[in-house]
Order: C-alpha cells, then structure tokens, then sequence
C-alpha cells in the first residue's frame, strides 16, 4: 500500500477528544460494508485509502485524518467514525471531506441529501467523491439528488437479495450467518466443523451447570481460570477482524454470555434459522422471532452437546424464576449514586416478593465480587432522608453567609482538585495516543497473517500481548474519561450556585427538580462497624461547585453568633 508523504502524514481514526483540539481538517473517510465485499478488490478499504491519498498528494491537501467504518452497511447513520465525522464537522472543525465515492458517505438517500445540501455548507465544509466527480467547491450538479437515490435503492436491492439467498439456503438446510463459538466453517463446504479448543469450554459450562452451579458461579470460574471470552478468542484465532477495545476485559464473561450459550440449540448439531429478524433493510437492529418461526433443521454438523445434556440443562432454567427489569420502576436517585471503590453507578433494586424494601448497590459487585469486593448497599429511605438534609444544609449556609461560603469553595484545597482535573486531561491523551498506536498494529498484524507473511505462532503470541495492553488502556480510559466528562460539566462556578440557591426559600423535599439542579453525584461508601455503631460515608458532590465541607449543625451555631458579634461591632465602629 502506497503510505503518504512526510509532509502528508496523517492520523488514522484519533479519538474525538484529539480532533476537537484540531482545526481545518481534510477528512478521508473510507467505508466497507459486507454487501461491498461482493464488488472485489475496487471497494477494499486498502484502495479506497490509497485512491484519497493520492487526491490529497496531488492538491497539497493538509492535516489530512482518516477514518475508517469497516464491515458497517450505509443505510444506517450509526457508524462510530461516521458518527465523530458529524460531530467534528459541527464544531467547526473540518475543512474537507473525500470519499471514493456518494455511496461511502451512505445509502439512505434522505440522509446523505441533508448532509450535502444543507450540514456541508452550513459549516463551509468542501466534499469531494473521487469516481462521481463531485466537488462542492464547483458547487453541486443536479445529477448528485439522483445518485444517491440510486445508491438507496442499491442498498434495498441488495437487502432483497440477500434475504432471496437466506431463504434458498434455508431450504437446503444450510446454517444463515455465522457459526457460534465451539464451531467454525468447514473450508470444504457451506456447513460448521468443531472448533476443538472452544469446543471444551463449551462442553465444561454444560458441565459446571449439571454440577448445580449458578450462571453467575460458572463465569466466576472462568475469568478465574482466565478462559478468554469469544470475542477475544476469535480475534486472537484471527476468525474476526480486531475491534477497538474489549469491554472489561479479555476474560470477563458474563451470566448473559454463559446463559445464551446454555440454551443454544445448535450445539447439538441442529441448523436453526431465522431466530432474529429485521423490521427494515435500513433498520440494522435484529430482534427476536419467536419460536414458531424459527426453522430449525436437526442433526446437520457434528454435536458438541449430546441432546440428553442439553434437555437436562433446560430444565435447570425452568425452575429458576426469574424478575424482568421493565419491571422495576426508575428511582429519582438512579444515576445520581456512585460506588467509592470502582465508580460504577449503583443499582436500584427491589426485594422480590418484599417490594417494600427496597435500595442501591454497586452494578459490578453485583456482577462479580473481582471488579467490586463490596456491595456499598444502602437503603432508599436513608440515602433520600441524609440528601435533602445535606442540600438544605447547604444551601442554607450559602444563603445565611454568602462571603464565607464562597472562601470556602475557593479555598486552597479546590484549587488543588483543579490541579488534579488537569493532570487527568493529560494522562487521558496519553492512554488515548497510545489506544490508537495499538488499533494500527492490531490492524497490520492482521493483515499480514491474513496474507500469510506472518507465521500464526508469532501472530497469536503478539496478538495476546496487544489485546492484553489493549484492554488494560481501556479500563483506565473509560474510568478517566467519565472523571474528565464530569469535571468538564460541573466546572467551579460559584456565581452560578448561588443564583441557584436564591431561587429557593427552603428545601425541605426531594424532587427530581431539586437533584437536577443541585447534585452532580454522591459517592456512597460501604459501611463500616465503629465504635458508636455503623457508619456509612457519604460524598455529595455539587453542581457548579463540587465537594465542599460544611458547617455541622453545631458548628452552624457557633458561625451564628460569631457573625453576630462581628455585625454589631461593625455597625458600632461605623457610627
């Protein structure tokens, strides 16, 4: 592949954050869908990359970004490159944007209508598409509209087909999509062969679930014995294209993970088709048919699950009952609560069949004790009663005695956490450069075994070493980034705060109203056994103006009548 110049180097799918510190950028974005994959080499995202550098080496164009949708369809907007292409062009940042062609921008025709008629030039930004010959700085000829109705109509043509295709394979018997984990193609036929090595995790969870262990017990056992999870089994195998993180961790599985695969029919050698379907070719989200309508085509590939032990396990989930989400009602509070260990929001959750007791814990205690050792439980009652005493506290202080309130939030200690907010900025560039240098050798690593220039031992040992650098970056990056996002919105303003505290006489209820406008977070704590009996530590952290520590009711007191004295010797020395 033809690399660009020196002067012409560019950067291939920074993060957001890194393109807003940016101006005039020429953007060259490249797309490739599975519908494309059928047009050959003329659509590869290696052709497409080499036809824009070339456009941008021959025109002198500069700052030039690339950014990459690979294996996502046009007809839907919901592209994450896409998606920080718009965000980058409506904060002013981009100059230009080159595409192969008006079809890589999108097959929806309504949409890409808008983005070039109306989004491109309210923002001054210059589109060229290579092969139709456009470029809005000779303006847009009237033959664009009809191109990109008939790169619609192409996406819908091909949709069609493909569901013709599905339903002939279907009736040959042979498996639509892709073989779940345990399974992979048979390089001689259109049906799955047993992946040996996933295989064995697959037949020891059936195992674990026969033996009485729960869902939440077997992937316990899992990540302990560091089993990695399929997704990352596969990238590393080289089965799937590398994705830019792995959430949590390469050996995180999950009781979702572990549940679906316990109830998948087709691990006993059985074709079931047509589980999920789509409302419409420009709706991408699959949802559930039911069973009625699956078509289900029993022993066509080799089992890995005799029927007897997949019936057996079936039975397991009968007699487990379970509490569907939609069924507990959101509390005012949820969203607002935050664990002091791992920063996970906490859970509100209700006592089934008890509803009337009901309370918050952490959301990763819950999923295993590795991420979160502590639940940080605490009742709803205590937490409402101790919210509203603390904002009336608060705001009571702020009104009663503005200049020393407003002493205390400026004070040498938020001046420090400032301090610290910038230090997080900076660390969060550095794991971001970092995320992108690994998403480039992840690619080229893949690459070069998919051409056979690497050997497979190297690859998966390299592969390993990446993906384990890789997800550790991304813990950090997620947890930095919520910190950072935080920061950004509630920035020390206490101006703002008081025209805020002047809008209320007294506080004496908690409405979602009143935490809107007041509370940014609390940090709840676990309990503790003292002395003087249980604690829990609680860390309200304020709109506008962050944590601050407050007067006590005793020490409020005290303030009371030293300010006292101090206004009758003021007006005394004034007379």
């Amino acid at each position: 592949m033809k690399q660009p110049n020196e002067k012409n180097q560019y950067l291939e799918n920074p993060s957001l954050d890194r393109l807003m510190t940016m101006q005039d950028i020429t953007v060259l974005y490249l797309r490739i869908s599975r519908e494309d994959d059928r047009d050959g080499e003329s659509y590869s995202i290696e052709n497409q990359r080499r036809l824009l550098l070339d456009v941008a080496e021959k025109n002198d164009f500069h700052n030039l970004v690339c950014l990459t949708d690979d294996g996502i369809s046009g007809v839907t907007d919901k592209r994450p490159e896409f998606q920080k292409l718009m965000a980058t062009i409506k904060a002013d940042r981009v100059k230009m944007v080159i595409v192969k062609d008006m079809s890589r921008l999108g097959r929806n025709y309504l949409s890409v209508g808008e983005y070039v008629e109306y989004l491109f030039p309210s923002h001054n930004v210059r589109l060229i598409a290579v092969n139709d010959g456009v470029d809005t700085i000779n303006g847009v000829d009237d033959f664009t509209p009809f191109r990109n109705l008939m790169n619609e109509w192409y996406a819908k043509d091909i949709s069609r087909k493909r569901r013709s295709t599905n339903i002939t394979l279907d009736k040959q018997g042979k498996p639509i999509g892709q073989p779940p984990y345990g399974y992979k193609w048979d390089a001689n036929s259109a049906y799955w062969e047993i992946d040996e090595e996933a295989a064995e995790v697959v037949k020891r969870i059936f195992s674990l679930k026969l033996q009485g262990n729960s869902l939440g017990s077997i992937a316990g056992i899992l990540r302990a014995e560091k089993v990695f999870i399929p997704t990352v089994y596969l990238m590393m195998k080289g089965l799937r294209k590398p994705q830019k993180h792995v959430e949590r961790g390469n050996y995180f599985w999950n009781t979702s993970t572990v549940s679906h695969m316990l109830k998948n029919q087709k691990y006993c050698g059985d074709v079931v088709n047509f589980q999920t379907y789509s409302r419409s070719y420009k709706l991408k989200d699959r949802l559930r048919n039911p069973k009625e309508k699956w078509s289900v085509h029993p022993d066509v590939h080799p089992p890995i699950i005799d029927r007897d032990t997949f019936e057996q396990v079936q039975k397991t989930f009968a007699t487990t009952k379970m509490r569907s989400p939609k069924d507990v009602p959101k509390h005012m509070l949820a969203g607002y609560l935050v664990c002091s260990d791992c920063g996970k929001n906490l859970h509100y959750k209700l006592t089934y069949p008890n509803n009337a007791n009901h309370y918050f814990s952490c959301g990763n205690n819950r999923v295993s004790k590795t991420l979160c050792p502590l639940s940080h439980h605490i009742r709803v009652d205590t937490i409402m009663e101790a919210t509203v005493q603390m904002i009336a506290r608060v705001t009571q202080f702020a009104r009663d005695y503005e200049d020393e309130f407003v002493k205390i939030v400026v004070s040498e200690k938020y001046k420090m956490m400032q301090l610290e907010q910038e230090q997080n900025k900076k660390e969060l560039q550095r794991i971001t450069g970092r995320q992108g240098e690994l998403e480039i050798l992840f690619t080229r690593l893949y690459e070069d075994r998919t051409l056979g220039v690497l050997p497979e031992s190297v690859f998966l040992k390299m592969s390993k070493m990446y993906t384990e650098e890789q997800a550790e970056l991304d813990a950090k990056a997620v947890a930095l980034q919520k910190t950072v996002d935080s920061d950004n919105a509630h920035k020390l303003d206490v101006d703002k705060f008081l025209q805020m505290v002047r809008k209320y006489t007294a506080i004496n209820e908690l409405t979602p109203e009143v935490l809107r406008h007041f509370i940014d977070k609390i940090v709840v704590h676990h309990r503790e056994e003292t002395k003087e009996g249980r604690t829990q530590r609680l860390d309200f952290h304020f709109n506008f103006i962050g944590k601050v520590d407050i007067p006590t009711l005793h020490e409020l007191a005290r303030y009371k009548k030293s300010f006292g004295r101090k206004k009758e010797n003021h007006t005394a020395k004034a007379v």
